[in-house]
């Protein structure tokens, strides 16, 4: 039987977590993608990814940033976005836009607000 392997892209592959979720995840199986905003990030070049995406600011350029996300999904058949840094707010704004194209693991934005008391 011919078991398709999960996609997953992590996002913020300027950070230690995302190496060790790379290194986690594609010992589990899953083809893992990473992308992030700087071009030198810290899992760009394990030999646990597929590939490295570099993507527009998600502070400055947050349409573009949408968009570029989109196609790399697209593109690369992304069953699962997995953000992780300031990304999470970003996408989790967007989570209704992305999750039309694959599945988001962010919770809403509404749910991490804070409220003056």
């Amino acid at each position: 039987m011919n078991i398709k392997r999960k996609r997953v892209l992590i996002l913020g592959a300027r950070a230690p977590v995302t190496l060790h979720l790379c290194r986690v995840l594609e010992d589990g199986g899953m083809d893992v993608y990473t992308a992030d905003s700087v071009p030198y990030a810290l899992a760009k070049t394990t030999n646990r990814i597929k590939e490295f995406f570099l993507y527009p600011s998600p502070k400055y350029e947050t349409q573009e940033f949408i968009n570029c996300l989109i196609q790399i999904i697209k593109n690369k058949r992304v069953d699962i976005l997995m953000p992780t840094c300031e990304e999470i707010f970003f996408v989790s704004m967007y989570k209704d836009q992305l999750s039309a194209y694959c599945d988001v693991v962010v919770d809403d934005l509404e749910k991490n607000e804070i409220t003056p008391s």
